[in-house]
């Protein structure tokens, strides 16, 4: 082994200042303080006792300070001496350090042999003042060493490391790691700190926010400081602040708003200049025109009058000039001043107790959501020493806490609800009822029909719809629903399934403070319950809000903030009666508005009903878009709803007819008339370029992943479709999505990005069925993930997919044929068509083109 010694001194790059040294060999560090030698305050190495670097001096901001030995090393086992004999003998006489004289020395205290230590865990309130109350304590409390990550961060910057990059992710609490550094990367530094604190003697502050909080952490904490010479103090910091720490927050605001504003004015003074200097430039420029102008007009007027006359206007020009100069100084004036504006916090500013540092909030919003329900007060109980609170005291704390946690499950998500058994018996009973509303439908429409007079179809039209007590026979065995279309079905269908959505969130989840759902929330618990997308644009409605407004009959959106009510009762039987009411209804008035002629809800933009064919038709005379609507879960109601919308079964693929198999799921939207084939192969590339631009460029993405992959959590990685797996993990990021690029495309995907810039919207002209139209991520999946065969929300999307790792035997099944990945290529294959993949694959890019 072979060490070339390297030297930072005052933060600057490390230099070779040295010769080599290897094993065996002994290395003497000789710091010279004599202050009247030539070589004072400089530092040399010797190797067995032979100079082999030049005396290099020491920084000033190091000299007549404290300086604290230190020996960092890896891979090799070292002998440290500290004297009092050298090991080899040095051509001079020096101390060694452990015979170094008093007035050399600083002799710092053991807070061992002082008493016991003490061990301060604040327990704080996330984003208000944890981390500035902090900051205050250690400047009042220099003895106090804090344990935290950022503390390690603050560590590595003094060694040397350049701070990492603010990442998607990253917190407070825990802030980015990223330093291409395994140990640092991996938590090594961390566990050791852990194991290494409770064995040194020091007064420790362990900022820990969300462990802080949570009483099985706080509990493990206490376990490792067990030893008696430890004092164990909880300090709840919450409530109203103390007016010194309000002070100190204004102080820190207007700090930053006057460097603000100072950025603000610089900027607008170098305008300023920039201005006057191009005003200067034009005016010479000018200048040197009139001149050259006026010694033309000169020679000319020179030739008809006296010189006399030509001196007169020689003069008259000059004081023109001189006017022209005073007016233009006058004007130099930008109004910005020779100082920029004192900076002052409104009222609305000091009424703000705590800041925002750095933008970061103090934890991450995956860890809110996961840990708000656990999130307590300390206890004597759990073993503490002592509980100390540096605001509120201990009944105010507990209240303030409990109003908190309240406010924030209003805007937090529950971390991955499970749907309860009482759910899965309902629905799967209305799915029941759902197909024989519609079996009896049919049987119905195929039935013979009598003639009737105008009377009687004046009756039947005109009949009150909720007088009527069997919905499949209100007149000679006419249903209620009889008249029903493709949109008046998705409605009953939205109907049941919001009711019972919001009934069974409140029954799972066994929370007081969450019994209604919150209309920003409301697309990720259906997702979660029903396995399928909200999507208000496939009713022509730009939201929840307003495709909501439609069945306001059976739930509604109201309240601040708001939140999705039911208006009925739990009951089945009953609510599917009044569903039935509540659509004729519905209909009628969507008939007569149509005749209006006018019709308030449409199922995607410019289409409009086929007569009852059961689909629905664009205004090109059919010679675009065709689709019916209907998705169902159950095998035979599978089957049935196909052949209603006018498919027919089929074993084969012709490019046009649809393969079915009752037992494959169907998409929310079919539109008719559309090529079909499972997989796409090359021969159709021709029409989807971007399967050619992806193995192109093949190197540069999976350059960009493998980064991504070393640090998911800074990469934005998410948990990918929840509902489709229980076992496993399936994460991904976006990189595209609603036709705009996201904040992780561009910050950790950059090369890739400015790929995707020149190939998207591939298809702009064609209109959305659902946000999945046009996406592109990168997708990770573990081995042994149970993905259930699903397909996608509308048949047409096409799924494009770029092996980039971990692809050795990984196969994909759709529509039951299997199908083999491979790095670099892509497959391509029809997004409505059952899928199943094998799970056996790492990573992917996957792009969903229209």
């Amino acid at each position: 082994m072979r060490t070339t010694p390297q030297v930072s001194l005052s933060g600057k790059p490390l230099q070779k200042k040295s010769q080599l040294f290897t094993r065996d060999q002994t290395v003497a560090i000789v710091l010279n303080l004599n202050a009247s030698s030539e070589l004072a305050n400089t530092m040399s190495l010797f190797r067995d006792g032979v100079r082999v670097s030049e005396p290099q001096p020491l920084p000033e901001s190091m000299r007549n300070k404290t300086l604290f030995p230190h020996i960092c090393y890896r891979n090799v086992s070292l002998q440290v001496n500290m004297g009092p004999d050298l090991l080899k003998p040095l051509p001079f006489e020096c101390r060694m350090l452990q015979d170094a004289a008093t007035a050399d020395m600083a002799e710092a205290k053991d807070p061992g042999k002082s008493g016991r230590c003490e061990v301060i865990v604040p327990v704080a309130v996330p984003d208000e003042g944890t981390f500035d109350w902090l900051d205050d304590f250690l400047t009042k409390n220099p003895s106090y060493v804090e344990l935290s990550d950022r503390k390690i961060q603050d560590w590595a910057a003094s060694s040397g490391l350049p701070r990492p990059r603010i990442m998607g992710g990253a917190c407070a609490d825990k802030p980015s790691f990223s330093y291409n550094l395994p140990s640092m990367e991996d938590g090594s530094v961390q566990r050791v700190i852990k194991a290494m604190a409770p064995m040194v003697p020091r007064n420790y502050v362990v900022m820990e926010v969300k462990s802080n909080l949570v009483k099985e952490e706080r509990q493990e904490l206490l376990q490792r400081f067990s030893s008696p010479h430890f004092k164990k103090t909880a300090l709840v910091v919450m409530g109203e602040p103390s007016e010194e720490f309000k002070q100190r927050t204004w102080n820190r605001l207007l700090a930053e708003k006057q460097a603000k504003v100072d950025a603000e004015w610089k900027v607008k003074k170098a305008a300023a200049q920039r201005q006057r200097e191009l005003q200067e430039l034009r005016k010479k420029a000018e200048e040197q025109r009139k001149k050259k102008l006026d010694e033309a007009k000169k020679k000319e007027e020179e030739a008809k009058k006296g010189d006399g006359d030509s001196a007169m206007e020689d003069v008259k020009d000059e004081v023109k000039e001189e006017k022209d100069i005073k007016e233009e100084e006058e004007k130099e004036d930008d109004g910005l001043g020779d100082e920029p504006p004192q900076a002052e916090l409104t009222d609305e500013e000091k009424k703000k107790y705590f800041r925002n540092r750095q933008g970061l909030p103090d934890l991450a919003p995956t860890t809110l959501r996961k840990f708000l329900q656990q999130f307590s007060l300390p206890e004597k109980s759990e073993g503490w020493d002592e509980i100390k609170y540096a605001w509120d005291q201990a009944h105010s704390s507990r209240d303030y806490l409990r109003k908190w946690v309240v406010e924030a499950k209003r805007t937090t998500l529950i971390e991955d609800p499970q749907p309860s058994q009482t759910f899965t018996t309902k629905f799967m009973a209305w799915q029941k009822q759902h197909l024989d509303f519609q079996q009896k439908q049919n049987l119905w429409k195929a039935k013979p029909k009598k003639e009737e007079d105008a009377a009687s179809i004046a009756a039947r039209a005109n009949i009150d719809i909720f007088a009527v007590e069997d919905v499949n026979d209100i007149n000679d065995g006419e249903p209620l629903y009889a008249h029903f279309e493709p949109v008046d079905w998705a409605l009953l269908q939205l109907r049941y399934e919001l009711h019972l959505l919001q009934e069974s969130f409140k029954r799972d989840v066994e929370d007081e403070d969450r019994k209604l759902i919150p209309e920003p929330h409301l697309s990720y618990y259906y997702s979660k319950y029903f396995r399928k997308q909200l999507s208000p644009g496939v009713f022509g409605q730009k939201n929840n809000t307003e495709l909501i407004s439609h069945i306001k009959d059976v739930v509604t959106i109201s309240g601040d903030p708001p939140l999705l009510l039911s208006q009925l009762s739990e009951d089945v039987e009953a609510l599917a009666i009044l569903g039935q009411w509540f659509t004729e209804e519905a209909r009628r008035d969507r008939k007569r508005r149509q005749e209006a002629p006018r019709a308030p809800l449409q199922m995607g933009k410019g289409w409009q009903s086929d007569g009852g064919k059961g689909g629905w038709q664009g205004g090109d005379g059919g010679k675009g878009w065709q689709g019916g609507w209907n998705r169902c879960d159950q095998q035979t109601a599978l089957l049935q709803a196909w052949i209603d919308v006018g498919y027919k079964a089929s074993d084969e693929y012709d490019g046009r007819i649809w393969n079915v198999n009752p037992q494959m799921w169907l998409s929310a939207i079919s539109v008719r008339g559309l090529r079909s084939m499972p997989i796409w192969g090359k021969e159709t590339w021709k029409d989807l370029p971007i399967c050619s631009h992806l193995e192109e460029h093949f190197s540069v993405i999976q350059e960009e992943s493998a980064r991504a992959l070393a640090n998911e959590a800074e990469s934005g990685f998410e948990d990918a479709y929840r509902f489709l797996y229980e076992k496993g993990e399936w994460n991904r990021v976006l990189l595209y999505h609603k036709r705009q690029f996201t904040p992780e495309c561009e910050r950790v995907f950059p090369k890739t990005c400015a790929l995707l810039r020149q190939w998207l919207p591939s298809k702009p002209g064609l209109p959305w069925t659902s946000d999945q139209n046009e996406q592109v991520m990168v997708i990770k999946m573990k081995p042994g993930t149970d993905v259930e065969t699903h397909s996608g929300p509308a048949n047409n999307i096409l799924n494009i997919h770029l092996g980039i790792s971990g692809l050795e035997g990984a196969e994909l099944k759709v529509a039951n044929r299997s199908y083999h990945w491979e790095e670099g290529k892509v497959i391509a294959w029809d997004g409505s068509l059952p899928l199943s993949p094998v799970l056996r694959v790492a990573t992917r890019m996957g792009h969903r083109a229209p």
